[in-house]
């Protein structure tokens, strides 16, 4: 999957952002540690395991955007900085559980 990065500023999030993903979650939400998914592929609270983030361990999809189509995943993190070090990777995602419930 191509995944990138985002943080909860207004450069990624937009001009309205607001710390609340499309689930309604809090950006505080696990830690800060989740992803954006195409929710028609990934519902909300499928987990995932994106190598080289959270050390590994399973994370869940609690937000979505216009730019994640298909197969691809924005991971989370707290800080600008942080999500533009991650950059832009292609890497073999584990889908460890898909959700039903949207």
């Amino acid at each position: 999957m191509e995944v990138t990065a985002y943080c909860p500023c207004k450069i990624c999030c937009g001009p309205n952002a607001r710390g609340i993903t499309a689930s309604g979650q809090s950006v505080s939400y696990h830690n800060q540690t989740f992803v954006a998914a195409d929710t028609s592929l990934l519902p909300f609270n499928s987990q995932v395991i994106v190598p080289g983030y959270n050390h590994g361990k399973p994370v869940p999809v609690i937000d979505r955007g216009s730019m994640i189509a298909g197969h691809k995943l924005d991971v989370f993190f707290p800080t600008h900085a942080q999500a533009q070090r991650w950059g832009r990777q292609t890497l073999s995602v584990k889908i460890v559980s898909t959700s039903e419930a949207r």
